[in-house]
């Protein structure tokens, strides 16, 4: 290591580290886009239609598969909300790509509220009425309405009336029929999602406040609170599933969908009609259930994870899950998709990972095994050892650059933690902490491991005196020994029982470089030298700071990629 890093070098693996977590950030977005079954409507025929990613797939009363609509036909990019059907067959959804941004996702992502305006940012994007038949669509309203977020719709089939929840800006809205702003409830409300008319009640999914509220449905006194439920009974505190989504009236009990922090993984819970909690429906593991809806005298239940849209009675007991071929076609394509953008996005991890190590390994073997020049050159003045003592210290300029670059990482970290606590509080406890505290504290413990190294190394000393040499320890331990019984090579000087780390030249000194091939690897002619590999075992041997530092910064490495390939399936 005794030349410079070639900057084309240099930029070649900055270049690769980028592109590979750019694949990477790619490729799980993209798998992600292949979800499993979502949301189930009911349109004015009595047929229902089951949304999986950009697709309705449409099934007679019994179940029986009819045909599959490609909602890109309709100007829909991705589906964003819910989709409903008006008395006439018209359905209600939002056109247009997904305009979002990095910043909008960020701020979804804490559980900020959307202070975007709902005007639509392009043209044909926002709220239309379409027809599934013909493709056609029409705007719905003269104020061109695009939420660009999630939200929940609710059609009344006796009206056309339209209910819709805000749920990232935290507001109920009633619209008519032809999409006139008929009412707002902008208080009291937090993330509300899922909306159903029962007996002239409005039921709310009140998400973040951990319950179902009855509100009055009718325009003069929209928004207007009848009661407020609570559905987090004691199983689904102690699953953590306390954030209820979807809700469903099967026969005359209640049907609730509390999802975990995350907002999904979620336990469906079962009231009776007055609330009074009954059970919890046992799901398979790593179920992720969605949507409810009652059929016939069973109950429909989406699992966005595993695929599946489960059948089970009206007393919690599963019966074979529900099939259709156009399902069956849908799961098949999208596992397929799934997978081959999952497959992308694991090999570029492992290569992440692969240039990580490969790092690593040319840092601790890029060291000339061949002794200095000055060595290599055995005049017959340097066979006569001379008797004077010089005693080698590490650099005091190098060693005051080291603390100060150390003081201000540990202020910049210090700084950092309590932001990074405020995002994690800001998110209401969601996955921010899954994303956040791992690898904030592999930070943390990366500084406080180089702080610990870098004390160490510069506490020692190096006495050479005729043909004995003393090395002293980060502990004040000396021990003095032969030459002959010396290892060295460019990085470090080691006894059997004690290393002193020189530092990479150029790279990462400790001590002066021109000090150490004037005066100290000249004097080392009978020590032995050895490769990078050999010195690093001897250290690690020894327990040596330095050593145990690779070890574990290896291990980090190996950590960081089995966290980034697993960390969709926590």
């Amino acid at each position: 290591m005794n030349s410079r890093v070639h900057p084309l070098i240099a930029l070649l693996v900055i270049v690769l580290s980028l592109l590979t977590i750019g694949v990477w950030v790619w490729g799980s977005g993209q798998a992600k886009t292949f979800g499993g079954p979502a949301e189930l409507a009911t349109d004015p025929a009595g047929h229902w239609y089951l949304q999986i990613q950009n697709i309705l797939l449409e099934h007679d009363a019994d179940g029986n598969f009819i045909r599959r609509h490609d909602l890109s036909a309709l100007g829909v990019e991705q589906v964003l909300g819910t989709v409903r059907f008006f008395s006439n067959g018209d359905v209600l959804l939002r056109r247009g790509i997904d305009s979002r941004t990095l910043f909008d996702k960020i701020r979804a992502y804490m559980r900020l509220p959307n202070e975007k305006p709902l005007r639509p940012d392009l043209a044909g994007t926002g709220l239309y009425r379409c027809n599934l038949q013909t493709s056609a669509c029409t705007p719905f309203g003269p104020e061109l309405t695009d939420f660009a977020a999630a939200f929940s719709l609710y059609i009344d089939p006796r009206t056309d009336e339209v209910y819709i929840s805000d749920t990232s800006r935290h507001i109920l809205r009633k619209y008519s029929a032809q999409g006139d702003k008929l009412g707002e409830a902008t208080e009291g409300f937090r993330f509300p999602n899922q909306l159903l008319i029962h007996d002239n009640h409005l039921y709310v999914a009140d998400t973040n406040h951990h319950r179902i509220r009855i509100v009055e449905p009718r325009t003069d006194s929209f928004g207007t609170e009848i009661d407020s439920i609570d559905v987090v009974p004691t199983p689904a505190s102690q699953s953590g599933q306390i954030w209820p989504s979807h809700l469903a009236r099967v026969g005359d009990d209640w049907w609730v969908n509390n999802m975990s922090s995350r907002m999904d993984d979620g336990g469906v819970y079962v009231f009776d009609q007055n609330w009074a909690f009954k059970f919890k429906l046992d799901l398979p593991r790593g179920a992720d259930p969605i949507a409810i809806k009652a059929f016939g005298d069973d109950v429909l239940i989406t699992d966005w994870n595993n695929d599946l849209v489960y059948r089970v009675t009206s007393d919690g007991q599963r019966m074979p899950d529900f099939q259709s071929s156009g399902l069956e076609k849908v799961i098949a394509e999208s596992v397929s998709l799934r997978w081959q953008y999952q497959t992308y996005a694991y090999l570029a991890v492992v290569a992440f990972v692969l240039l990580l190590i490969a790092l690593v390994i040319k840092g601790i073997t890029n060291t000339s095994s061949e002794p200095p020049a000055e060595n290599t050159k055995r005049s017959e003045a340097l066979n006569d050892i001379p008797d004077e003592i010089i005693w080698v210290e590490p650099d005091a300029r190098i060693v005051r650059k080291l603390r100060m670059t150390t003081y201000i990482a540990g202020l910049c970290i210090v700084g950092l933690i309590p932001v990074l606590a405020y995002i994690v509080m800001a998110a209401e406890n969601s996955l921010a902490w899954l994303d956040i505290v791992p690898p904030m504290a592999g930070i943390v413990i990366v500084f406080l491991l180089v702080t610990r190294v870098n004390r160490t190394n510069v506490r020692t000393a190096i006495r050479l005196h005729g043909r004995n040499i003393t090395l002293r320890d980060y502990t004040g331990h000396e021990t003095t020994v032969p030459i002959r019984k010396v290892i060295f090579n460019q990085v470090a000087i080691a006894t059997p029982d004690v290393a002193v780390f020189l530092g990479q030249p150029r790279q990462m000194p400790v001590y002066n470089r021109a000090v150490l091939e004037s005066q100290v690897f000249p004097r080392l002619i009978d020590a032995r030298s050895v490769s990078a590999w050999e010195m690093q075992w001897a250290m690690i041997r020894m327990r040596h700071p330095q050593g145990v530092f690779t070890v574990l910064i290896s291990a980090t490495i190996l950590l960081a990629g089995i966290w980034m390939l697993l960390r969709d399936s926590i």
